[in-house]
This record gives C-alpha cells, structure tokens and sequence, in this order.
C-alpha cells in the first residue's frame, strides 16, 4: 500500500515508473534530485528539500571559504553529477579553481589531484558517496601540494562510514544536508533507537520514521487501499517527531530545511542552518 523509500536518487528513479504505473504512493526519505517528481507524477514525495535547495547551499558554503578557489568534482550519478552542476551555475565564476568528472567505484584519484594542484584550489567540492569520497580526500592529504585543501561534500558524504573508511583525513570535511539529527529532534525517541538497534540512529533515519508514520496516520484514518491513502497523503498534513509533513502538488515538502555538518575530532557534528 506503500513505500518508504528509496534511499537514494539513481535507484528511485529506476523505480518510479513501475511505482507509478501501479498507483503506489511513494515517500523517499532522502532522495534528492530535483527532477523526480516528472518521473514520479502524483505517487512520488519527499520528507527532505531537493538539490535545488541543497546546490546553492553548497556553493554558499564553498564560496564563503578564505580566499575561496573551488575546485568542482563530480562521480557523473543521477545524484552527483546534477549537484555539481547547480554548484558551478551558483558558485561565482570567479571563485572556481576548475572541475573534473570520475565515476562510481573509482578507487584511483591521482590524476584528479593533480589537476587540483594544477589549479591552484585552495577547495574541493565533490558531487557524490562516501566511498569514493574517503579514497579522495585520503589522496589529497597525502599529497604535499593539495594536503590543506579544503573538502566539502553533500549528503552523499555524510555518513560515519566515512570516517571509519578515511579516518583521520576525514577531519575538517564540511557537508550538507536537508535533514535534521533524531538526537537533536527528540532525545527519548534516540535512546529507545539505541536500545532497539544497539546504535546511533544515521542519517535520514528521523525522516523515514517520520514518512512511515503518515502512512500509518493515513490508515488509523481508515485510508487501507493505495487511491486512498495516495488522497490522504496529497491532500493532509502529519505532525511527526520534529517536523510536520505536508507535501505541495510535486510531492515537495512545504517546510524545507539545509543544515551544515562538520567532522570535528573524528565525529560528525551539527554546525547550524545554511540561510
């Protein structure tokens, strides 16, 4: 009668076309491209703002460093490639170093440090995961030239996988995204989590168990079949654990949030909202 889901905007994409065809009403915690909802229609929300959002505060973010020269790479995904490219449309021209494009799974980022030194950056963004992210930054620090750039990164990056993956050349990474930490949101809520799983909630877990309570909202309202709950969740509002979700005719939430982090002695912490 409904999914939670997907996590992540390549395969939320694939998957929208069947999701639609079947009527199935979506709520995806976390995926960010701005383009889903023309693949989704009326089945696809979302609890979190899109890359629209998310982009500008990148480049407001990269933009406001000291003497700010970036330097724009992307992994060429659904998710990276399009926030690269809002990066580079609202980062002042005068302010990028240059950019570059790798794709998922390359382990091998020589060249493209290179290229970095080359340019003069004294900051990286880069448009993509934690995987690649912790074996980029990891050839940055090691090289003499490039050791003190800088390194910022969306949501795709903010993970304590991460950390445990680059370690110390993890500290000082600056990231974005549209969700708000369970601990900040509701302590209790956290320590039930901690108890239930045997670890901290991660992120966008707040926001799943908030899309997972409105599909539960709608059937306490007697919406059992998927037209009905897809009505309940196009047309109501649900009051969940430190937001309320309300979605506009895109499937867009109303209330939009964008929230920077940073990995500060081996932690990820909150830093504040990005206006």
């Amino acid at each position: 009668i409904g999914v939670v889901g997907g996590m992540y905007s390549g395969e939320t994409r694939a998957a929208l076309p069947i999701y639609l065809k079947g009527g199935l009403p979506v709520i995806s915690p976390s995926a960010t491209n701005a383009t889903l909802p023309t693949v989704g229609g009326d089945v696809f929300h979302r609890v979190v703002a899109n890359d629209d959002v998310q982009g500008p505060a990148l480049a407001t973010l990269s933009g406001n460093q000291p003497n700010a020269k970036v330097f724009i790479v992307d992994d060429q995904s659904t998710y990276g490639k399009d926030l690269a490219t809002t990066v580079k449309k609202k980062l002042a021209k005068a302010k990028q170093a240059g950019s570059d494009s790798v794709t998922s799974g390359t382990t091998n980022f020589t060249s493209v440090v290179a290229k970095v030194k080359k340019s003069g950056a004294n900051t990286v963004f880069y448009g993509g995961y934690y995987p690649e992210a912790s074996k980029f930054v990891k050839a940055l620090r090691d090289n003499p030239a490039t050791k003190n750039v800088k390194f910022i990164a969306g949501d795709g990056v903010l993970d304590n996988e991460y950390i445990k993956l680059a370690k110390k050349n993890a500290e000082g990474t600056s990231m974005t995204a549209p969700y708000i930490p369970m601990e900040r949101a509701d302590k209790k809520l956290t320590a039930i989590y901690k108890k239930e799983f045997g670890v901290a909630p991660a992120v966008y877990t707040l926001e799943a168990y908030n899309a997972a309570g409105f599909f539960l909202a709608a059937v306490k309202a007697g919406k059992t079949d998927r037209p009905s709950i897809l009505n309940y969740i196009n047309t109501s509002s649900y009051k969940g654990v430190g937001q309320t979700l309300k979605f506009d005719a895109k499937g867009e939430p109303a209330t939009k949030v964008m929230n920077e982090f940073i990995v500060k002695n081996g932690k990820i912490e909150y830093v504040g909202a990005i206006k």
